[in-house]
C-alpha cells in the first residue's frame, strides 16, 4: 500500500520539479537572476568615492587597505598576464562584511575603454561565477547578490 501511494505521488513530484526549472530558466533568461553575468554602464556617473560610500554604508571594511601604488601595479600585472590585456589600473579596493561571507573587489582604470576590456574579459572567463558591474572606468566584482543589487 505504501509503495502504491509513493508511486502515485511520483508524477506530482515530476510536474513540480519541471515547473520550478521552467521558472528558474525564465528568471535567468530575463536577466532577473544574473548568474555569472554582469551589468554594463560604461557611461556611468558614479564616482569611486560614491561606490566606496555605498559599500561602507553596507558594512564593508578594509576597502582602503589595498589601495596603494604597489598594489595597483601588482594587480595591473595580474590582469595583463591572466587576460592578455595591457590596461592601466589606477585604484584597487577590496573589502568584506565581517558578519557575513560577503566580499567585493573594486578596480579603477585609467580609461573607460580599459575598464570595458577588463569587464568583458571577466564575463568571458568561464571560471568566473561572480556578479560584475561596470560603471564608467570602475569594475566591481562580488560574490554577493545583495552587494550587486546595491550598486545597480
Amino acid at each position: 500500500m505504501k509503495r502504491l501511494v509513493k508511486l502515485s505521488l511520483l508524477p506530482l513530484l515530476v510536474v513540480t520539479l519541471t515547473s520550478c526549472m521552467g521558472y528558474l530558466d525564465d528568471l535567468i533568461n530575463s536577466g532577473s537572476l544574473p548568474i555569472s553575468q554582469g551589468t554594463s554602464n560604461p557611461s556611468g556617473t558614479k564616482t569611486i568615492a560614491q561606490v566606496l560610500t555605498i559599500l561602507a554604508n553596507e558594512g564593508y571594511v578594509n576597502m582602503d587597505e589595498n589601495n596603494n601604488a604597489s598594489q595597483d601595479t601588482y594587480y595591473e600585472g595580474l590582469i595583463n598576464t591572466n587576460y592578455g590585456l595591457d590596461l592601466d589600473v589606477t585604484g584597487f579596493y577590496q573589502g568584506y562584511v565581517p558578519s557575513y561571507t560577503r566580499w567585493t573587489m573594486v578596480v579603477v582604470f585609467g580609461s573607460i575603454s580599459d575598464a570595458a576590456s577588463f569587464f568583458q574579459a571577466l564575463q568571458n572567463d568561464e571560471t568566473n561565477s561572480s556578479y560584475l558591474w561596470l560603471e564608467g572606468n570602475i569594475v566591481i566584482e562580488t560574490a554577493s547578490y545583495d552587494t550587486y543589487l546595491l550598486i545597480v
